[in-house]
């Protein structure tokens, strides 16, 4: 198997969370709770400095919360930043392993191989960085998350760079890898389309807490975001985004 789904979900309960400022200390999350489902897509959905980050940083243990609880138990998480971040003189298979224990590359080769096939990079396996688009990029980035088998990836605004038609392939590319490998996934993102296409799950936060959540149940291949329903939850969102402080 090249992914490792889990049964455990993510519990996020009275998350607290400040930095100081100059002479002041200003608080991002204000007791933040959030369920978020295994197998799954959950969109984190919120405006620019609303805290989206810093949730994703705390749950993959890269910050320390205030106060508050992230409970992963049974959980092996892998992050994917808004850059690449792929290392300029390793090739595509080279970056792909970066993450493992150098024991395990060779015992891993098949499953990376298998992943890189996933993403579509098998025929680029012995490429450097400066020679795929940005696309291809991401998608190395990917399979280096994919490789240390995780049960769920924590993804920050990871397409928010790429051009229009890029970003909308590879986010068909997400739900159809996320679909093979039933990696539960935490996706932050503050665009109301890219939560709409890829969620099953959208939690808005805004002042520091969860505004509310919204579970989408329709098949994601097949969503028309001019459909009634799907412009039904937009509005619901954007209802939620316009509550705030």
């Amino acid at each position: 198997m090249a992914g490792n789904s889990s049964d455990t979900g993510i519990g996020i309960q009275n998350l607290v969370k400040g930095y100081v400022l100059g002479e002041e200390r200003i608080r991002i999350l204000n007791g933040l709770n959030l369920e978020v489902p295994a197998g799954k897509i959950t969109v984190v959905l919120g405006r620019s400095g609303c805290g989206k980050t810093t949730l994703l940083r705390l749950v993959g243990g890269l910050e320390q919360a205030d106060s508050g609880e992230v409970n992963m138990q049974g959980i092996k998480p892998a992050i994917v930043f808004q850059e690449p971040r792929l290392m300029p003189w390793l090739t595509v298979y080279e970056n792909t392993v970066f993450g493992l224990d150098r024991k395990e590359v060779s015992a891993q080769r098949q499953n990376v191989e298998k992943i890189l096939s996933i993403v579509g990079l098998e025929k680029f396996v012995n490429s450097y960085p400066s020679q795929l688009s940005g696309g291809m990029q991401a998608r190395c980035a990917l399979a280096r998350a994919l490789a240390v088998k995780p049960s769920f990836l924590l993804m920050d605004e990871p397409f928010a760079a790429l051009d229009y038609f890029t970003r909308e392939s590879m986010q068909k590319e997400l739900m159809r890898v996320q679909k093979t490998l039933g990696t539960g996934i935490l996706f932050v993102t503050h665009s109301i389309e890219e939560a709409l296409l890829l969620a099953d799950r959208i939690a808005v936060i805004g002042d520091g807490v969860v505004k509310g959540t919204m579970d989408l149940f329709s098949e994601k291949t097949g969503r028309e975001l001019t459909e009634e329903s799907m412009l039904h939850c937009r509005n619901t969102v954007l209802g939620l985004l316009a509550v705030q402080k």
